[in-house]
């Protein structure tokens, strides 16, 4: 599901004539995310709020920057115009076997008026 150029959520399922969204926001959806500069998999999307989330299990052998734009790759098959949002911030403890991030999403959830479903191979 997209709204404004941006992937914000996935259809959870369908009733009638509607379709329920689950936000890239909520735990209980993960996405695996891509950098700017890649094609591989730098890590998993593991909710927030309506602004921003936190992505984890990120190796450290993976360099990030603040500022990066980053792009959903849900199951290999997304385009990478997919975009997710930016990250915020990176945090690492010596003894951690992976980073962790904070991502603030291009378009805030609070502010959506409109979204579309988004067929499969296809971009926005």
């Amino acid at each position: 599901v997209g709204s404004g150029g941006n992937l914000i959520g996935r259809v959870a399922g369908v009733r009638g004539s509607f379709s329920e969204v689950i936000f890239i926001s909520s735990s209980e959806i993960s996405l695996q995310v891509v950098g700017t500069d890649s094609a591989e998999i730098i890590g998993v999307t593991q909710g927030g709020n309506a602004v921003e989330i936190s992505l984890g299990f990120i190796p450290k052998s993976v360099h990030l920057q603040r500022g990066m734009n980053l792009y959903s790759a849900v199951e290999q098959r997304l385009q990478k115009e997919y975009l997710i949002g930016s990250i915020d911030s990176v945090t690492s403890e010596p003894s951690d076997l992976f980073q962790r991030a904070v991502v603030t999403l291009f378009q805030p959830l609070s502010q959506i008026t409109y979204a579309s479903v988004l067929p499969m191979n296809t971009t926005l």
